[in-house]
């Protein structure tokens, strides 16, 4: 998704009217409550399965709205900047819900966003939906897990 935003959007985050997204700020918030009653509990498997089954999500709302196909047409322009920013913005979550767990993967995955993580703000703090600033500028993408070779 960055390398989609850098492509189309002038190597940035896009910048849009209207970034709410009703349904995926929801989304994060059941899964952000979730987690972290699961967290506080130390039902540390469960917050890892949600975090895993988060990503599943955003990545099939990624696949199903198919923004490579919709910025072939322009008028679909909005709609595509949307798309890309609730990936982003929700990569950005699921990097912070990360960091109790994979801290060196959410590092990396921060990274990619343009370090984003801030000791302004408390961790919870940076949990909510809307805080991926627009036309912040992407950094250009590397893998942030190296891929496994088999001999």
């Amino acid at each position: 998704t960055v390398s989609m935003s850098r492509k189309w959007f002038n190597n940035s985050v896009p910048d849009l009217n209207e970034k709410n997204s009703k349904l995926l700020e929801d989304l994060a918030r059941k899964n952000v409550n979730d987690y972290l009653e699961y967290f506080n509990n130390n039902k540390i498997d469960l917050a890892s399965n949600l975090v895993l089954n988060y990503a599943i999500k955003i990545n099939l709302y990624l696949n199903e709205n198919e923004p490579w196909v919709l910025i072939k047409d322009d008028s679909n322009a909005n709609q595509v900047k949307k798309i890309i920013y609730n990936v982003l913005e929700s990569t950005r979550i699921i990097g912070l819900l990360m960091y109790p767990l994979l801290p060196n993967l959410s590092i990396r995955i921060n990274s990619q966003l343009g370090n984003l993580y801030t000791e302004e703000m408390s961790w919870k703090e940076q949990l909510q939906w809307g805080i991926l600033p627009l036309s912040k500028e992407l950094p250009k993408p590397k893998p942030i897990i190296e891929k496994l070779e088999y001999e």
